[in-house]
Formats: structure tokens, C-alpha cells, sequence
């Protein structure tokens, strides 16, 4: 059963279908995606490398991945939040079409099928259309759309942030396909995608 999730953003809807959808600043291949994932899984060293395209392999990112120390998804999904605009490598979507967006801008809702593991380990389970287990506080769950996560093209991060919504961070660029409808600025009706 697919979910819905939400995004905000300037463009109208005929840049989205020109872009092929929505892209990180800095995209992400989806072995890059995976490779990520697997070094930010918490396990001790040795690391393979990872290096992320330019104007990422600068950021701070960049740097605890050089590191020897450990990371979890958790430290990940803290750590992708502190890309700034044009060195960003994840597209932030929300569960909510009020939190996709900033009231001036296009809200664009995305159907898709998805599965999670808690913290990236153990079950694999159907998201379904309940929001309500993508959140979690003290914990970052690892978001797919596959049987598994090295087998998707989908690769996501959720968490919930300060103010309590929950943010399904995408690693892997979000295809024009999985974008369904829009609603204008200020708008409340859902319009289809051209």
C-alpha cells in the first residue's frame, strides 16, 4: 500500500517534469546512496571510503566520513541537515502537505511504496499508508523502496526534527514519476501533474 509524502518548492510544475523530478543539489548515485548508508551504519573500522561529488566533499559530511570514528544513521541524518543550499546531497520531504510547504511556494505530493528498518537493522516492513511509523525521536530509520535497500532506487532517511514534524530525507534523487499532483501557492487544491 503506497504513502504519500510532501514536498515544497518554488518551481512550478513544468520545471519538476523538466528535471525528471527532484534532484539533490549534489545527487547522489544510488551506489554512492548505499555505500553511505553502510559506512554510517555504526559498525567499528576498517571504513571504505566514500567520497561525495563536489561542492559536498568539503562539508562537514565529508569530514566524519574521512574520520575513523564510527557513525550511526542518526549522526547521519544530523549531519546531511547541515548542508547548505548548493553543497546538499538529500531532497527533504515530510509527511505532512502543510510542513511540504512555505506557504509561497508549490506543494507537490509523491505516492510511493515504501519499506523501513528501525536504525537500518533487523525487519524489514511496509511503511503502508501510516505516516506514523516513519517517526521516531531517538532513532533514524532507514527508508527504501525495495526488498532491501541495496536492491532500491529509493533510499530515504526519516526522523523527526526540533519542532516535531517528520522529515523523510531522500539520499537517491526522487523520480518525476512518484510526483502525482500539486498545489499552487496558497492554494488548497490538488492538481495533476502535466
Amino acid at each position: 500500500m503506497p504513502i504519500n509524502l510532501y514536498r515544497g518548492d518554488s518551481r512550478p510544475p513544468a520545471d519538476i517534469k523538466a528535471a525528471g523530478g527532484f534532484n539533490a543539489w549534489v545527487p547522489l548515485t544510488q551506489p554512492l546512496a548505499v555505500a553511505l548508508v553502510n559506512r554510517c551504519m555504526g559498525q567499528p573500522p576498517p571504513y571504505a571510503p566514500v567520497a561525495l561529488p563536489p561542492p559536498a566533499n568539503t562539508t562537514p559530511l565529508q569530514a566524519a566520513l574521512n574520520s575513523n570514528n564510527p557513525i550511526n544513521l542518526l549522526t547521519l541524518m544530523a549531519e546531511i541537515k547541515k548542508g547548505k543550499s548548493h553543497d546538499t546531497v538529500h531532497i527533504s520531504t515530510d509527511v505532512s502537505p502543510a510542513a511540504g510547504g512555505y506557504g509561497t511556494s508549490y506543494v507537490y505530493r509523491m505516492t510511493m511504496t515504501l519499506n523501513y528498518q528501525r536504525n537500518g537493522r533487523g525487519a524489514v516492513i511496509p511503511v503502508g499508508n501510516n505516516s506514523a511509523v516513519l517517526a521516531s525521536a531517538v532513532s533514524t530509520n532507514l527508508v527504501f523502496d525495495g526488498a532491501t535497500m541495496p536492491a532500491s532506487q529509493l533510499i530515504a532517511l526519516t526522523g523527526v526534527g526540533a519542532v516535531g514534524l517528520t522529515e523523510v530525507a531522500f539520499l537517491t534523487s526522487i523520480p518525476y514519476a512518484y510526483i502525482t499532483d500539486y498545489q499552487e501557492p496558497g492554494g488548497n487544491v490538488w492538481l495533476p501533474m502535466p
